[in-house]
């Protein structure tokens, strides 16, 4: 005989496997979201450490710029010391003959010439590194701050999908919990109505069953109280009819019965998945 409590033990399964459904893709949804606020953190860590080589490089710049006013003030410094010492050179020799005065001077004017002509083309190139290192430095800091820009930029574009995820994934949450309590009143539903066909078949078992003993009993007192054999046969024949007969009536109705709860079973699961889906 098949038993009726295997239904039950269906229902609770497509239950356990449709909440578990819904359970997988929640916690699948949580780990893409939480994927997104790590890449968010990761670019904004990334955006300080731009940050930092910016003023990193800005202080190189200001320090090379400091360097390159150091050495204009010493060639402006070299110029006096050397303007000094044409002045004492010309007081010192002045009383001298005009023309051992004019070759003393032009010897002197020719080395302070060269000298700073020597200090002019040292300082012009390094002036002139310095102005090299900042075109280098200045196209660094336009590439990096292009690139603060992209990053920023991907920065707002992430927050932005993270908050219509976050959004989203309420939405779904509401929807998943109103569905798991129409499920569950879907259930004790089903349940309900289960525990009444179970009742009214085990009533309607009951009832033949006692018809069926006390036709049998009748059976059994007429049987005893024969006294031919053939009308005793008879009686045997009609008592193996009935028990099958019995049988026969408890078992279609045991058919009857499951393929009833089946039916509705069917139904109602069919119904259910159909809401799902919407």
């Amino acid at each position: 005989m098949v038993n009726i409590l295997d239904y039950n033990s269906d229902d609770n399964t497509y239950s356990k496997n449709s909440t578990s459904t819904k359970k997988h893709k929640s916690e699948d949804f949580k780990l893409h979201v939480k994927g997104i606020k790590e890449v968010v953190k990761n670019l904004e860590l990334s955006v300080g450490e731009s940050d930092l080589e910016d003023r990193q490089l800005l202080r190189q710049v200001q320090v090379d710029n400091i360097k390159n006013f150091g050495m204009v003030a010493q060639l402006s410094e070299a110029r006096k010391e050397n303007k000094q010492l044409l002045n004492l050179l010309h007081q010192k020799y002045e009383q001298n003959s005009s023309r051992s005065h004019s070759d003393f001077s032009t010897t002197c004017s020719t080395m302070s010439m060269v000298n700073l002509q020597y200090k002019y083309e040292e300082l012009l190139n390094n002036h002139e590194g310095l102005l090299r290192l900042l075109s280098s430095k200045d196209k660094e800091v336009k590439r990096l701050c292009k690139e603060n820009e992209d990053i920023i930029q991907n920065t707002s574009e992430v927050s932005k999908k993270l908050i219509m995820y976050e959004s989203l994934l309420k939405k779904l949450c509401t929807k998943y919990l109103a569905l798991k309590e129409k499920k569950q009143l879907q259930i004790n539903k089903l349940k309900n109505e289960k525990a009444t066909l179970l009742m009214a078949h085990n009533q309607l078992v009951t009832l033949l069953n006692d018809r069926y003993m006390d036709s049998d009993d009748l059976l059994t007192q007429y049987l005893h109280k024969t006294v031919e054999p053939q009308y005793a046969l008879l009686l045997k024949e009609v008592r193996r009819a009935n028990t099958l007969q019995h049988t026969n009536l408890l078992l279609k109705q045991e058919i009857t019965f499951l393929r009833i709860s089946k039916q509705h079973f069917s139904s109602n699961c069919d119904t259910c998945n159909t809401k799902i889906g919407k």
